[in-house]
């Protein structure tokens, strides 16, 4: 195969009719050592169910809330197709952008 640079352009975004969704948070936690304070940032991503119902929540740094939940997600719904692929990366964008965005409102 040769190789490819491929430009690309915003695409529409695809929705799915899975049943769930996820909320993602920033946590700020100010901190003071000695002499010097500290502001520790960690997101948090609630999965939950078409009607509102809580499925799991993790918190942490955004790269291991990522990991964690696509693990969750992926053990119990892969044969369901689900999460799709525009689906995961959606919520691993959210999950970084929410750890480094103050003020952070998710899309």
């Amino acid at each position: 195969m040769t190789w490819q640079l491929i430009e690309v352009e915003e695409p529409e975004c695809t929705l799915d009719d899975c049943g769930y969704y996820v909320t993602i948070n920033r946590i700020e936690e100010q901190r003071t050592f000695k002499d010097r304070a500290a502001t520790f940032v960690t997101v948090r991503a609630d999965l939950m169910t078409a009607d509102n119902e809580p499925v799991v929540s993790f918190i942490g740094s955004a790269n291991a809330v990522r990991k964690h939940l696509m693990k969750f997600l992926t053990d119990r719904h892969a044969s369901l197709g689900y999460p799709n692929p525009e689906h995961a990366s959606y919520i691993g964008y959210e999950l970084l952008r929410a750890e480094i965005t103050p003020h952070y409102v998710q899309d």
